[in-house]
This record gives C-alpha cells, structure tokens and sequence, in this order.
C-alpha cells in the first residue's frame, strides 16, 4: 500500500509557478515554450564548437547539457508532476557540475584529482546551502551560490590579458543570472496581479545566461587561454 501512495504521489500534479490555467499539456504555454532559449543557446553553441579549431568533447558535453535542461524543463512545465520534475532537476545538476568540473580544469588549471574533489566540494556546499535558504524568496535564493561561483570565476580570469575575454563572458553571465533570478522571485508574488506571472522571462534571462557560458567554454576551446599548460594541455596557435 505504502508503494503505491509513493506511486500516486510521484505522477500527482503539482503546481509551482503562475501561469498554469488547465491540466493539458499545454496549459502552461508560457512557461514550456520558453524553454525554446536553452535550445537556442546550444543550437549556438554548437556552431562556435564546429567553427573552433579543437573541438573538446567537454565541451559538446556542457551543450548537450543544455540541451537537456530545455527539454527537462518543458516536459516539467507541461507535465508538472513530481517524476518529472526530478528530470528537470538532474539535467540542471548535471550542466552545472560539468560548468564546475570545466571551470576547474581548463579555466583554473587545476589537476584531475583536484577537478573531482572540486565538483564533489561544490556539491556539497550547494546541499547545505539549500537546507540553510530553504524556500527563500520562493526558491531563488539557491541560485545565489552559482551567481557567486561564476562572478568570482569571471573577476579571478578577467585579470589577465589571456583570459580577459573569457572572464566577461563569465562576469556578463552572471549579469544575466541576476537578472534571471529577479525574474524568478517575483513570479509567485505578482500571480494575483498577473496570472500569467513571469517564470518564463527567467527561462529567457538563464537561456542567455548559458549562451554566455557555452561562449566562454567554445572561446577556451580555441586554445587562447594561458592554465591550458598548468593542465598538460599543449595549446594550439590561433589567428
């Protein structure tokens, strides 16, 4: 009996975010086809991966990502049920330590072992993170902890002339994520005054939060970056 309440529960709707305004597919139009920006942002991103010289496979992986959270999140927005919003979660988890894994490696320069326990420390700090923010500003504020990570990132690779172009990518990313994530806390505030709130302007304002990412990574790949030799990377000439 316990099992089947638990497989009740995981395909019950839920209801999260404002501009739901029936049960089909389709009745939370906004929110779904919003997600068409992180499609976009891998759809460019995969065309400065082919134009580059080398073509990383790390880098195709953190494209591939994006494309998952899209389709993650619109199954979620169209389906809202608690399995499929594990679907959304993992593919956010996932480009988000593969973004954590490439920052450590290829822009910071930092060993495989020190790569893994990077991810694995960010991992960690991000849990207790959200138990101590909860459900603040109705769940932004667990963004605060990437915000941070990319702007530190940004400011640390913005100091030198060889990265200075890949640290405000990252610094406009997170530009772009506050800006997002201002978005995101007001959609359950305003559903009374605008039902159809505002969560989709958050998928948008994150699409080009990840377009400026995958940027930085397709700009790394072109082997410009100077910690390429503190990972053993031999870098490439470029024009």
């Amino acid at each position: 009996m316990q099992d089947m309440l638990y497989a009740a529960a995981m395909v019950e709707p839920i209801a999260q975010y404002c501009g739901r305004f029936d049960t089909s597919w389709s009745g939370e139009i906004l929110n779904s086809a919003s997600n068409v920006s992180f499609v976009i942002a891998a759809a460019l991103g995969l065309v400065m991966w082919c134009a580059g010289a080398r073509r990383e496979l790390a880098v195709l992986g953190l494209i591939l990502a994006t494309l998952g959270i899209g389709v993650g999140s619109f199954v979620f927005h169209s389906h809202p049920t608690a399995s499929t919003r594990i679907v959304d979660l993992v593919s956010i988890h996932v480009f988000a330590f593969g973004v954590i894994g490439f920052a450590a490696r290829r822009w910071l320069g930092m060993s495989w072992p020190v790569t893994l326990a990077t991810i694995a420390s960010f991992a960690a700090v991000g849990r207790g993170w959200e138990h101590l923010v909860g459900s603040a500003l109705h769940g932004a504020a667990t963004h605060a902890l990437s915000i941070a990570t990319l702007a530190a990132i940004g400011a640390w690779l913005v100091r030198d002339p060889l990265s200075h172009g890949i640290g405000r990518r990252l610094l406009s990313a997170a530009g772009w994520y506050v800006a997002a994530l201002a978005a995101r806390a007001m959609d359950v505030p305003m559903c009374e005054t605008l039902p159809i709130g505002v969560h989709w302007i958050w998928h948008l304002l994150l699409g080009a939060t990840v377009g400026h990412v995958l940027a930085a990574a397709c700009e790394t790949s072109a082997a410009r970056y100077a910690p390429d030799r503190a990972a053993g990377i031999a870098p490439t000439a470029t024009a």
